[in-house]
């Protein structure tokens, strides 16, 4: 076996055990994750241990463990290796860039996502585009940039739908839903929402189904709709279950015992945080949640009246907080606890706990933890009758109070100015499709009025050719035959322009002169009784779309010189020739008809041989702003500059 055989059939193996090792648990994932990427750091294979530092990196989100996660994304990018591939990369820098903006680190954020957007354009992975500019508008949703967001999302709609990307329509729906509900607009939000539930619902994704169920649960919580937010919290319970999620448990039961605080529930929201909690045991991580739980335990049990186990949950959350420096959930637990002192008429005690909890926000930052605990400590001064404090802390609730109002007045009058932008953008977009629309619809009306006027001009060519050749056919005299025959080459050369617009969906006021002049030309050869092997034919034109006057009159040019040739130059010819060539020099078109036959008696002044279809080409020439030139040359040679435009 080769070096190389044995080194994939090492990573195979690797891959193989850690997909063992997950089907038991992350944890136990992230175990066997650390101990292959030791082996493969001695081995030196950088590949692997890219790769394993990627997935240790994801692995640790998942478990909420940010420092290790933030460790392993970094060392990742540090890897430098030529066998990581371009969508390695992109991948990763999506990866890592989720992660800075679910911690509010959006500039970083955005940074590494436009990377990733740039590599995906570059491998033209439409999918990956799709994921990443729906990150894209995430980011700018929390950054509170509404419009930028919905400018990435409609993107995304537009191109998943049009391509069949369920998946990512399903998210860009969830993201929009929730960039609504951010923005109070919940009949908007709502409707979104509903429509990623029924498509993740088809493509069995329970995941994002529940994610959007709960966005669904919050907004009718905020719309005071409590029995809808716990009818939608429990449906978001049964998909945790059916994907033995124990983190969605923890969550949904959480959610669901919230829902019941609200509705004065204390039994049925103390027995759904025990439940959650429940899924908690054994676990080294998921502290945060940990600590949020055992604190809404504290809650259902002071409702209850339980003061001592309320006490001790919150001593547990607050052993958590600490560790964690958690400022917000520490004054909020040392703010309970001074309520449990102050029902307990422990009036020191409860001092003490609320000026603890004071000492975490000196900044007195606007939170509303430090809002309920000023409102305790104005309770307790005026338990012990200490009024001067009980007023003062009633005029820190009472500032604070007015400041979160204003904040969220501010908030408020801001979103709804996001909200008019955002309307007034869809307005005009809507404004804009319907122009477009109208426009679209005037262009079509016109061109079929168009391809009728060409197919009535048409008929009536048509019929005036007919009329000229029997008209020709039933005369004696020879010249006056020549006239109308002549005259019905010039009907045909202007019937067959008409025609073939009338024919082209594409074209209505210009035309394909290469086509157009073989056309013309042989349809010429045939009437004047050649064939295709009687006469050589050269065309050597370039492609030009002209309007339809200009075609006109070279048309009628072309007929009067090769007309000339077929009636004069070819007679008794042992190997006649006709080139044609038609070019663009610079802004000007340049026509050349030249033959090979044998003119007697040539005369090229119009006035000396008084011809009427050397007076057509002179006038028609000056029409299209030109010149013809005549000359003899071993045959005639026709030359004519114009202008084209």
């Amino acid at each position: 076996m080769s070096k190389k055989t044995l080194k994939l059939s090492v990573r195979e193996k690797i891959r193989f055990e850690l997909t063992k090792a997950l089907s038991i648990s992350t944890h136990t994932a992230i175990e066997k994750g650390v101990f292959s990427l030791n082996m493969c750091k001695t081995w030196g294979d950088r590949f692997m241990e890219f790769e394993l530092l990627h997935l240790l990196a994801n692995w640790a989100c998942e478990v909420k463990e940010d420092k290790l996660a933030e460790d392993y994304f970094l060392r990742a990018i540090a890897v430098r290796d030529a066998s990581i591939s371009d969508e390695l990369w992109t991948n990763l820098y999506k990866d890592y860039s989720t992660f800075l903006w679910k911690r509010e680190r959006c500039d970083a954020a955005i940074q590494y996502l436009q990377q990733a957007i740039f590599y995906a354009n570059q491998l033209s992975d439409r999918a990956l585009w799709l994921r990443c500019k729906n990150n894209l508008g995430g980011i700018y949703t929390r950054q509170g940039l509404f419009v930028e967001a919905k400018k990435e999302y409609d993107m995304v709609l537009e191109v998943a739908t049009a391509f069949g990307y369920k998946d990512q329509l399903g998210r860009a729906l969830l993201n929009v839903g929730v960039m609504y509900k951010l923005q109070h607009q919940y009949e908007k939000a709502m409707q979104r929402l509903l429509e990623a539930v029924r498509l993740f619902e088809q493509l069995g994704k329970k995941q994002e189904q529940a994610a959007c169920l709960n966005t669904i649960a919050n907004i009718c919580l905020n719309r005071r709709a409590v029995e809808d937010a716990l009818k939608y919290h429990q449906q978001t319970l049964v998909l945790f279950h059916e994907l033995d999620s124990p983190y969605g448990l923890v969550v949904g039961y959480n959610n669901i015992g919230e829902t019941y605080l609200q509705q004065g529930r204390f039994s049925d929201a103390l027995n759904s945080f025990k439940e959650a909690f429940k899924f908690l045991e054994g676990q080294a991580f998921y502290l945060q949640l940990r600590a949020k739980v055992q604190s809404n335990i504290a809650r259902a049990y002071f409702d209850l009246g339980t003061l001592g186990e309320a006490k001790q949950c919150l001593l547990a959350s607050i052993a958590i907080r600490e560790q964690l420096q958690d400022e917000d959930g520490l004054l909020t637990d040392y703010t309970q606890l001074g309520k449990i002192a102050l029902r307990e008429r422990d009036y020191g005690l409860a001092a003490h706990y609320l000026e603890k909890g004071r000492e975490l926000s000196l900044d007195e930052r606007s939170s509303y933890s430090l809002l309920m605990n000023y409102k305790v400590t104005k309770q307790l001064y005026r338990k012990t009758g200490e009024l001067d404090l009980a007023i003062q802390y009633w005029e820190h609730y009472d500032a604070l109070k007015d400041r979160l109002f204003d904040q969220r007045i501010s908030k408020e009058l801001a979103d709804m100015q996001i909200k008019y932008e955002t309307d007034k953008k869809e307005q005009e977009n809507e404004w804009l499709q319907r122009q477009v629309a109208l426009e679209k619809e005037t262009k079509e009306h016109i061109k079929f009025l168009m391809r009728e006027l060409h197919h009535r001009v048409t008929n009536n060519l048509q019929v005036l050719s007919s009329l000229l050749s029997l008209q020709a056919n039933s005369l004696q005299d020879d010249y006056a035959k020549k006239i109308l025959k002549n005259s019905e080459h010039r009907v045909v050369a202007m019937c067959m322009i008409h025609k073939e617009l009338y024919l082209d969906q594409k074209k209505i006021t210009s035309i394909d002169v290469s086509v157009y002049i073989q056309n013309l030309t042989r349809y010429l050869l045939l009437s004047f009784g050649y064939t295709n092997k009687d006469v050589e034919l050269v065309f050597d034109i370039e492609k030009l779309d002209l309007r339809v006057k200009k075609v006109i009159s070279l048309g009628l040019i072309i007929n009067e010189l090769v007309c000339n040739a077929f009636k004069h130059a070819f007679v008794n010819h042992p190997s006649p020739k006709l080139e044609i060539m038609l070019r663009r020099v610079e802004d000007k078109g340049l026509l050349v008809v030249r033959d090979n036959g044998q003119h007697a008696n040539v005369q090229l002044n119009k006035k000396q041989q008084n011809s009427f279809g050397l007076e057509l080409i002179d006038i028609l020439s000056q029409e299209l702003s030109g010149k013809m030139e005549l000359k003899y040359d071993r045959g005639m040679v026709g030359e004519l500059v114009f202008g084209i435009k």
